[in-house]
């Protein structure tokens, strides 16, 4: 538990620091504050995906249930990355978890390395397909509920959307810089350099 508290502390840390880029240059210093804001924009992404993917759920599925009512086919294809983030949703809605337990409590780890995903992958593949390839298709938007938005009428996002749940949270971009962040955050923890 210590050790994950330490990572954590880690990658709150640099995620201040690549977010808030600007303000170091002309500070050299982070404030409390803006440490936990961005825990807190993780939280409240963590949380958006929650949502997005909770209409799905059925009381008593298994997760692998719920994983192939929401992948299909592609689960088998799944990333380490896309398998934990779900499993973590899945287990905050089996759970009946409340959205504001997730944005106080969440650990951001699972949506950090998913963001991180992402954003490598965009980068390597010069392509916008890491979202898909995030949860398994290779094929693009073959999801068998890819075409359903959550729960609410007027919000624009599909469940595998995270960049979408961010800039719906906190605009464009504010969503490039957390993808940023988060990317270089895992690659510290790596042991690599940004």
């Amino acid at each position: 538990m210590k050790n994950l508290k330490n990572v954590m502390s880690v990658i709150t840390l640099t995620l201040v620091m690549l977010v808030s880029f600007n303000v170091h240059a002309q500070k050299n210093e982070y404030s409390k504050e803006q440490v936990e804001d961005v825990k807190t924009k993780l939280r409240q992404g963590m949380n958006s995906f929650v949502e997005s993917v909770k209409p799905f759920y059925k009381k008593g599925m298994s997760f692998e249930e719920y994983k192939l009512v929401l992948i299909g086919k592609n689960n088998k294809n799944i990333t380490v990355e896309g398998n934990a983030l779900l499993k973590k949703a899945y287990i905050y809605i089996s759970n009946s978890t409340s959205s504001g337990k997730i944005i106080d409590e969440d650990s951001t780890i699972e949506f950090v390395k998913a963001l991180s995903y992402i954003n490598k992958s965009n980068s390597e593949k010069k392509s916008s397909d890491s979202e898909f390839l995030l949860f398994g298709s290779t094929m693009g938007n073959t999801f068998p509920l890819a075409n359903n938005t959550s729960n609410k009428k007027d919000y624009p996002c599909r469940w595998y959307q995270i960049r979408c749940h961010l800039v719906q949270l906190f605009g464009d971009s504010t969503a490039d810089d957390i993808l940023v962040a988060a990317s270089c955050a895992f690659i510290l923890l790596i042991g690599g350099s940004c």
